[in-house]
């Protein structure tokens, strides 16, 4: 089993502890961001991003399975997609095919702000990029590249041609980045239908003959086909058939072993990643919340988010049934602090609470909670700035202050946590301004051997 880095979350610092293997790093990405501008008004201004992915590090070496899991909506898939170009991050660097020495280089230089890095050290990291950062290759050197990192989309009836014979979508790859040529070609294609569980009598019909999981086998064989270093595999049977699961993870696994390939598995279903990862990356919100072994994330979790995730799934026995409330916050407006605190069943007052959190404890309990009914049908607007905010009121609203303070029952026992990080809460005319503490979003910290988590009861 691969046991690899411990690299920060947040853009800064990153921690290595590496084991000394020695094996190759296919590849490895520092502080990756992917956001999608907002546009609106009669101009079409840039008016606000969706933080898709945002300040994500990583490490795969060759030959291990990297799970990512997490909710959908959590940028799973694009950050999946930014490994093999399909798609270019907004800020940060992926560096490709580095020796283990290499790796951990470029991780110390990068884990270093560059207005602090010395101007040898920019040098330094300026060279490394030429020699491996993925947007620094052009010519034969991007080709191979792209032959070298494929992917596996997760629904094979949309990613596969219908027009194309099974023949032509196989051999497209070999055609693009081989030297194969004609019959070569029809043997090399059988050979990589035969390994994948099909065969020649396969090569001269169209997808729409298929079965879900043949379609998926022809997927796999086009994607191997180049004998590519890195594989993404994105949902890779949720798509398919219970009974059709099982055989296309064994099949993953057997072609790993027999072509040495390196994986990096998508799924929100654990049970999946359970069955084919060596190391998981718990995703939420953009961002990693926890770095584990297979044993470690099953046996041992740490983020609450993480025991969450595997209370809910109906293959993995847990102690406790957990049920988050409330839906995943929307990426374009993360939450203050760790990003999981509204919905955190294990939250406490250091999570990072502010007055959107305020604003919605008084929408969710408007119709359910007398006092909370008459704040929110007097509240005119909201306006949120960080950790700051400003509620504007229809008439004079001094009768809400001890309810907004928590100093009464009314509001703060329905969430304890959030007005035990208020810090002040004035009143100017009909306006009332709340603050509450401070925090910073909370960084990667090891917790173990090789397990890393997000959290502020650990930090």
């Amino acid at each position: 089993m691969s046991k690899t880095d411990q690299l920060s979350n947040a853009g800064g610092e990153v921690q290595m502890s590496e084991q000394s293997d020695g094996r190759q790093v296919v590849i490895q990405g520092h502080n990756i961001k992917r956001y999608y501008p907002i546009r609106g008004g009669p101009f079409n201004r840039h008016i606000d991003d969706v933080q898709a992915v945002d300040g994500v590090n990583f490490r795969i070496t060759r030959g291990e399975t990297l799970g990512l899991v997490g909710e959908s909506g959590c940028g799973k898939s694009t950050l999946g997609r930014l490994l093999v170009d399909l798609d270019e991050p907004t800020d940060g660097h992926l560096y490709f095919d580095l020796p283990r020495e290499d790796a951990d280089e470029v991780a110390k230089l990068e884990s270093v702000p560059s207005r602090k890095r010395s101007a040898d050290d920019e040098r330094h990291l300026e060279a490394f990029r030429e020699n491996y950062a993925i947007d620094k290759m052009t010519g034969k050197r991007a080709k191979n590249f792209r032959r070298n990192a494929q992917f596996v989309f997760q629904n094979p009836s949309s990613s596969l041609n219908p027009r194309k014979l099974i023949r032509d979508t196989v051999a497209r790859p070999l055609e693009l980045h081989s030297d194969l040529k004609g019959d070569e070609i029809d043997d090399r294609v059988i050979e990589l239908l035969e390994r994948v569980g099909l065969g020649e009598a396969h090569l001269y019909r169209y997808p729409h003959m298929l079965s879900g999981g043949q379609k998926q086998r022809v997927a796999i064989a086009r994607a191997i086909a180049p004998n590519p270093e890195l594989v993404v595999l994105d949902e890779p049977t949720s798509a398919l058939d219970v009974s059709v699961q099982a055989q296309i993870l064994n099949l993953l696994n057997e072609l790993q072993e027999q072509l040495d390939l390196t994986y990096l598995c998508i799924s929100h279903d654990l049970s999946v990643i359970r069955h084919i990862s060596d190391r998981i990356y718990v995703m939420y919100l953009g961002q990693i919340a926890e770095k584990a072994t297979r044993n470690q994330l099953f046996e041992t979790p740490k983020h609450p988010y993480t025991e969450a995730l595997l209370s809910s799934s109906p293959a993995i026995e847990t102690e406790e049934q957990i049920e988050l409330e409330g839906d995943v916050p929307e990426p374009e407006d993360p939450p203050t602090g760790c990003r999981f605190h509204t919905r955190c069943h294990r939250a406490f007052e250091h999570c990072g609470w502010s007055g959107r959190d305020l604003y919605n404890l008084l929408k969710r309990l408007n119709s359910v909670e007398e006092t909370a009914g008459m704040i929110w049908s007097d509240l005119e607007d909201a306006d949120h700035d960080g950790y700051e905010s400003t509620f504007e009121f229809g008439s004079d609203p001094s009768q809400y202050i001890d309810d907004l303070a928590g100093e009464t029952d009314t509001l703060s026992s329905h969430n304890p946590p959030l007005f035990e990080a208020l810090e002040e809460v004035s009143q100017d005319g009909t306006q009332i301004e709340v603050s509450f503490v401070t925090i910073d979003p909370p960084k990667l910290v090891a917790d173990g051997d090789e397990q890393e988590v997000a959290c502020y009861l650990y930090d």
